[in-house]
């Protein structure tokens, strides 16, 4: 399964990190969801098997660093009830998560989940 996000620039973790004030997270985290809600337009049935999961932020400038893109509020968005990709962000559901980021004509992100 394959969700884009167009005209979204990646948050950095500089900005949504627990060592922020929480509500910092929360926002970045609310946003992310409705972004992701929009681009799968409807429930899925949750993988029930391992996935592994990579998250690609392409921006059209100044991409930032790749370990720098907050990657959990992506996985916490698709085991949110609501969206419901995986069942979980455990080891038992998600084997890896990789994340890359490249430079663009266009910001985006680029969620791609496989079953293992």
């Amino acid at each position: 399964m394959v969700i884009e996000i167009p005209n979204y620039r990646a948050p950095s973790r500089n900005k949504t990190s627990y060592s922020k004030h929480w509500g910092a997270y929360h926002a970045q985290r609310e946003e992310a969801k409705q972004l992701v809600w929009a681009a799968v337009k409807k429930r899925q049935i949750p993988f029930d098997c391992q996935v592994d999961i990579t998250i690609e932020a392409f921006f059209s400038k100044r991409p930032k660093d790749g370990s720098n893109i907050d990657d959990k509020i992506f996985i916490d968005c698709l085991r949110d009830p609501g969206i419901s990709i995986i069942k979980d962000d455990s080891p038992k559901y998600v084997r890896y998560i990789t994340k890359g980021s490249f430079l663009s004509t266009t910001d985006k992100m680029v969620i791609t989940i496989k079953p293992v």
